[in-house]
């Protein structure tokens, strides 16, 4: 709980990137699969970690932001996919709407990225986000961020240089989901996408940030 006080100092930020904080965040998640707890504080520490240098809260998807060097390693010290680890945990908890809120949150930043962008969509984050929309439908401040997360979520990801490092250890990492498009996926939830979009404005007709 004290980490993202701290992670609101860009220095500290940027220091805590560079020594694997992340990582060491997603372990503790793995460890400690059942504490509702714990698992608030990381998504919150994740949304600092994924902040971009310079950039603010909540930006939308801009590659003029992007840290190309990234801040999750794609295995963590458990052996599992980070981002995989944070999608089951949102999964799990579908039910807190503190966490769902939280976590929704961090996928906005952490979808800046175009390489974690992919693999979010491709491991599932538009369904984790739509459920939370439809659990919680008046709560606004997961109505917002889940919002906020799909805007970044459904823009097509342009091509990749696929023989960086990063971008091959992703490839590797999604394996045969890797054959499904982002486009086909979209297609997919459109559907759902659209009719929650709807529910959500109606709702909170009044709200001026979920309206745009």
């Amino acid at each position: 709980k004290v980490v993202p006080y701290l992670l609101e100092c860009e220095h500290q930020r940027t220091t805590a990137q560079r020594a694997g904080l992340t990582d060491i965040v997603l372990n503790a998640m793995v460890l400690f699969p059942d504490i509702v707890e714990l698992h608030t504080a990381a998504f919150h520490a994740f949304v600092l970690l994924a902040r971009p240098l310079g950039g603010k809260e909540g930006m939308l998807f801009s590659r003029e932001y992007i840290d190309g060097n990234g801040i999750f390693n794609i295995s963590t010290q458990s052996g599992r996919n980070g981002v995989a680890v944070m999608l089951d945990s949102l999964r799990r908890f579908n039910s807190c709407d503190n966490l769902q809120s939280m976590g929704c949150w961090a996928m906005v930043n952490i979808a800046l990225n175009p390489n974690y962008k992919k693999m979010l969509v491709k491991l599932g984050c538009i369904t984790v986000m739509l459920d939370a929309m439809m659990m919680h439908t008046y709560n606004p401040e997961v109505q917002f961020r889940a919002l906020f997360s799909l805007i970044n979520m459904v823009i097509i990801t342009a091509e990749e240089d696929t023989s960086t490092p990063e971008a091959a250890a992703i490839e590797e990492s999604l394996g045969a989901i890797n054959d499904i498009s982002e486009r086909e996926i979209l297609d997919e939830n459109v559907e759902k996408i659209t009719n929650l979009v709807v529910v959500a404005m109606k709702n909170f007709c009044s709200m001026e940030a979920i309206l745009n």
